[in-house]
């Protein structure tokens, strides 16, 4: 009778009491929009992208807008290359250049 009453007890604690005490699985945080250029300026480093400046940081539902402009050469064509770079909550990006000749 004892044994059945420990088991009862035992099987009660595992199946009801431990599932609520546990923690929520891991979602991604918005991140903030400095967080966010600096992610971007990373990745565009490691894509070998020239001397550029931030011209806006807009946000969106899953993360951040970062656009870029390159410092002006003559000799390029175009003279001025524009880059935007998504960079999502999750940690993904996209990153897209804009370089066409008119």
């Amino acid at each position: 009778m004892r044994h059945a009453l420990f088991t009862t007890a035992a099987a009660a604690l595992l199946l009801g009491g431990c599932g609520s005490s546990m923690p929520k699985s891991p979602v991604a945080a918005p991140m903030t929009e400095s967080q966010a250029a600096k992610i971007a300026d990373l990745y565009l480093d490691s894509e070998n992208v020239g001397d550029r400046t931030i011209t806006s940081i807009e946000p969106h539902g899953y993360g951040h807008f970062v656009s870029y402009k390159t410092e002006f050469e003559a000799a390029d064509e175009p003279p001025r290359v524009w880059q935007v770079v998504d960079v999502r909550n999750d940690g993904h990006l996209r990153h897209v250049k804009f370089n066409s000749k008119k």
